[in-house]
C-alpha cells in the first residue's frame, strides 16, 4: 500500500472531506496529488498527513500482507473446487473491500473474485466485476491482462458463447507466453468444453483426456473427477460406450476421492444410466437414473437435467410412474424459475393426456424451444414429435419445417 492510498483510506474511514484537511500549506489540489501518490510531491507532505490522521502505516502494511494471503487462498480454494471454503473467504473479503480498494492487491482481488463468481455460476455478479476490470484495464500488468482474458473466455462458456470462447482459447494454445500465465489443466478442460459446445467431439475428447491426466498428475482430484465426467459424456456422444463404462468403473473404485465431491456421485450414476440407455437397456438405465436422484443435491440445472432424462425414458417406456416424475420436474423447475424445464414438464404432461393440446402448447412456446438454453436432446425430441404429428395430420409444409429444424440441430 502506498502512503497516499493509506492517507485517502484513513480520511474516508474517518468521514472527512478533502476540503476539511485544507490548510495554509496544503491546498485541495495538493491533497489530491498526495492521495494519488504523485511522485513529485515532497516527502514531508506525506509525513504531515500520516501524523495528522494518526495513521499506523507499518500496521497497515502488515494487514495488507495478510490480506494478500487471503486473496491468494480465494483463488486456490476456487481452483481446487473447495467451494465452501472459497465462499466463506469471499464473504470475509467482501467486508474488507474498502481496505482492498486502496491496497496493492485490488486488481488481483478483482480478478480472483471474477473467477470465483464464474465457478459458482453467479454470472450476473461476474458481469459486474468484469466491467470493473474493464475500468482499470490500462493499469493491468501483462500477466493480469492474460488472466483476465482467460477468465473471460471461461465466462463465455458459462454464457453459452462457445464460438468466441473457442477462438480465444485457440490464441492461448498457440502462444507459449500466454500459456505460462494460466493453469494448463484448466486450459485443456475449457477448450474441451468449448469444443463440446460446438459439437466438435473428436477435439473435445482429445482435450478432455489431457485435462483429466493433468489434474490427476497434479493431485487436483476434484477437478480430475469433473474432467472425467466431461470425458464420459463425450464417450457417450461418440458411441464409445465401453470406454465410458471402463472410466466409470475406475472412478467408482476411488470411493475416498468421490467423497471429496458428494454432488458428483449422483452425476456418475446418471452418466452410467445414460450409457445403458444408449446401449438399448432402458430398465437398467431407469434403475441407475432413479438411484442418482436418491442423493441430496443442489436444486440446479444439473438436477433438472437428471430428472428430465428419467421422465423422458419413463414416458417412452410407458411406465406408470412417469406422471409423478413429471410433476416433480415441474415443481423443481418452478422453484428455481427455469423456464425451459417448466415448458418441457408441461409439454410431456399434456402428451399423457391430449396430444393436440400438447402440440398447441409447445408451438405457443416454440421460441423457448429454439433457445440455446434449451436441452439439445429435448429440442431434438420436440422437433421430431412436431414433425410426426404434422405428418399424421397431412400438414406437409409444417412436417418438413420441423424435420429441417431437427436436421439443422443434428448438423
Amino acid at each position: 500500500m502506498k502512503r497516499g492510498s493509506a492517507i485517502k483510506l484513513t480520511r474516508i474511514r474517518k468521514g472527512l472531506k478533502q476540503r476539511e484537511l485544507v490548510s495554509a500549506t496544503h491546498s485541495k489540489s495538493l491533497i489530491s496529488r498526495i492521495e494519488n501518490d504523485d511522485s513529485e510531491v515532497q516527502e514531508g507532505h506525506y509525513d504531515y498527513f500520516i501524523n495528522k490522521l494518526e495513521i499506523d502505516f507499518p500496521k497497515l502494511l502488515e494487514q495488507e500482507v495478510e490480506m494478500g494471503k487471503k486473496i491468494e487462498n480465494l483463488f486456490i480454494y476456487t481452483h481446487y473446487l473447495q467451494l465452501e471454503e472459497a465462499e466463506k473467504l469471499h464473504k470475509e473479503l467482501q467486508k474488507q473491500e474498502d481496505f482492498i480498494k486502496f491496497s496493492d492487491h485490488f486488481i488481483q482481488y478483482t480478478l480472483y473474485k471474477f473467477f470465483f463468481l464464474i465457478q459458482t455460476n453467479n454470472l450476473s455478479k461476474a458481469e459486474i466485476v468484469w466491467n470493473e476490470l474493464q475500468n482499470v484495464n490500462n493499469n493491468l500488468l501483462i500477466y493480469e491482462t492474460v488472466l483476465a482474458e482467460f477468465f473471460y473466455s471461461i465466462y463465455l462458456i458459462y454464457k453459452g458463447d462457445f464460438k468466441t470462447a473457442d477462438i480465444n482459447f485457440t490464441k492461448f494454445l498457440t502462444n507459449e507466453k500466454n500459456i505460462s500465465f494460466v493453469n494448463t489443466g484448466d486450459l485443456y478442460f475449457y477448450v474441451s468444453k468449448a469444443k463440446t459446445g460446438l459439437h466438435d467431439y473428436s477435439a473435445a475428447t482429445f482435450f478432455a483426456t489431457k485435462a483429466t491426466s493433468y489434474y490427476n498428475e497434479h493431485f487436483n482430484y476434484k477437478r480430475g473427477i469433473v474432467a472425467a465426467e466431461l470425458l464420459i459424456s463425450l464417450y457417450i456422444s461418440t458411441e464409445m460406450y465401453d470406454e465410458a463404462l471402463k472410466l466409470l468403473k475406475k472412478l467408482f473404485r476411488f470411493e475416498n476421492v468421490l467423497n471429496l465431491l458428494p454432488n458428483e456421485k449422483p452425476i456418475l450414476y446418471h452418466l452410467k444410466g445414460s450409457v445403458y440407455k444408449k446401449k438399448g437397456q432402458p430398465e437398467k438405465a431407469i434403475e441407475l437414473y432413479q438411484k442418482s436422484l436418491q442423493f441430496n443435491q443442489p436444486i440446479d440445472a444439473t438436477l433438472l437435467l437428471m430428472q428430465f432424462n428419467l421422465c423422458v425414458l419413463l414416458f417412452k417406456c410407458k411406465d406408470q410412474t412417469c406422471r409423478d416424475e413429471i410433476f416433480k420436474l415441474l415443481k423443481l423447475a418452478e422453484s428455481i424459475k427455469n423456464e425451459e424445464y417448466v415448458v418441457l414438464a408441461k409439454f410431456y404432461n399434456l402428451l399423457l393426456e391430449n396430444e393436440i393440446e400438447a402440440i398447441q402448447y409447445i408451438e405457443k412456446n416454440i421460441e423457448v424451444v429454439h433457445s440455446v438454453k434449451m436441452n439439445r436432446e429435448a429440442r431434438s425430441e420436440i422437433y421430431l414429435n412436431l414433425s410426426d404429428y404434422y405428418s399424421k395430420t397431412r400438414n406437409v409444409l409444417k412436417a418438413i419445417m420441423y424435420v429441417n429444424y431437427w436436421k439443422e440441430l443434428k448438423n
